[in-house]
C-alpha cells in the first residue's frame, strides 16, 4: 500500500498535484478509488476529519472529493475559490 502524506494546507483542485510534487518526485495526488480505499484504514494513515481532493474528475467543471471521516465521495466544483486538503501518496 502506498504511503500517504498530508500537505497540511488547503489548496484548489489545480494546486493539489503540484503540492504533492513539492514533497518529492515520488509523491502524487491519489485518484478516487485509492483515496476511498485508504480511508477504511484512517487510523493507520492518520486521516483527519477533512475533505480531500482526488485527481478524478466528474466532468469538466467538477471533481471528486473524499471525506476523511466517512470515506464517502462527493462532487465539488474545481473553480479557483474552492479549497480542500491535498493528501499525497508515494508511488
Amino acid at each position: 500500500m502506498p504511503y500517504l502524506r498530508n500537505s497540511g494546507i488547503e489548496v484548489t483542485f489545480a494546486e493539489a498535484p503540484a503540492k504533492c510534487t513539492e514533497l518529492g518526485d515520488e509523491y502524487r495526488a491519489p485518484n478516487i478509488a485509492e483515496l476511498m480505499s485508504m480511508t477504511y484504514n484512517q487510523n493507520l494513515f492518520n486521516i483527519e476529519n477533512m475533505l480531500y481532493w482526488t485527481t478524478s474528475r466528474y466532468n469538466s467543471s467538477n471533481a471528486w472529493v473524499v471525506s476523511g471521516t466517512t470515506g464517502r465521495a462527493f462532487i465539488s466544483n474545481i473553480d479557483t475559490t474552492t479549497y480542500m486538503r491535498a493528501r499525497c501518496v508515494k508511488r
